[in-house]
């Protein structure tokens, strides 16, 4: 794999870092909407620096282009129903891109190298990302969801925050699901996390072996 491959796979998981770096610090509508953009480029920009075919471009620019516009009607209007449509944007785009990294990059591959390694590590914090989003909608939807034994000014950062500590199981339980449906979520994000790092850790281990083998 050249240096330049390299470097665009490298760029894919920093980027996604650096929006959960900067999530609780854009707290104002405004910042929101430009961290949304941020997210929009960098999500359909992936497609772009990984292999992907040309029919997987096209719908996430197509997708893309849904969320932004969702962005700038929730930038421009402010209330909840148009926050609600943007977080749907983003969440569907999210969706896509997850599915289409994982299956192409990491399951699909055959062979390791940092592709497949940068590849498995975005996806981990696309996973986050994406369930903070189905988070946010809930609580949007269904008021009270979610428990705080602590007040919250960010429902945004808040669900994040949730959203990191499910995937991983952690579970500090300063923020408990209450309905229903976020109960569901939560559970499902939970077997996600820990089936992912199981399948994608047996994966890159049978790749590894597999080349030891050949070698």
């Amino acid at each position: 794999m050249t240096n330049r491959r390299v470097l665009r796979a490298w760029f894919f998981p920093v980027a996604l870092l650096g929006i959960v770096a900067l999530h609780p610090l854009l707290v104002t509508d405004v910042q929101k909407v430009i961290l949304g953009v941020y997210l929009v480029a960098v999500l359909v920009g992936s497609l772009l620096m990984l292999p992907h075919s040309r029919h997987s471009r096209n719908i996430a620019f197509l997708l893309g282009g849904a969320a932004l516009l969702c962005l700038g009607i929730a930038g421009v209007v402010g209330t909840q129903p148009a926050r609600v449509l943007a977080i749907a944007g983003l969440t569907a785009l999210q969706m896509y891109v997850v599915w289409h990294t994982y299956a192409r990059v990491v399951i699909r591959s055959h062979r390791v190298n940092a592709e497949v390694f940068y590849a498995a590590i975005a996806v981990y914090v696309m996973l986050a990302l994406l369930w903070a989003g189905l988070f946010e909608l809930t609580e949007s939807l269904i008021p009270n969801s979610f428990a705080y034994q602590t007040a919250t000014k960010d429902i945004d950062e808040a669900m994040l925050y949730f959203s990191c500590m499910t995937l991983t199981t952690v579970g500090y339980g300063d923020i408990t699901p209450v309905s229903t449906t976020a109960q569901t979520l939560a559970s499902l994000e939970a077997i996600t996390g820990v089936l992912y790092m199981g399948v994608t850790i047996a994966k890159i281990a049978s790749l590894y072996n597999a080349e030891a083998e050949y070698d």
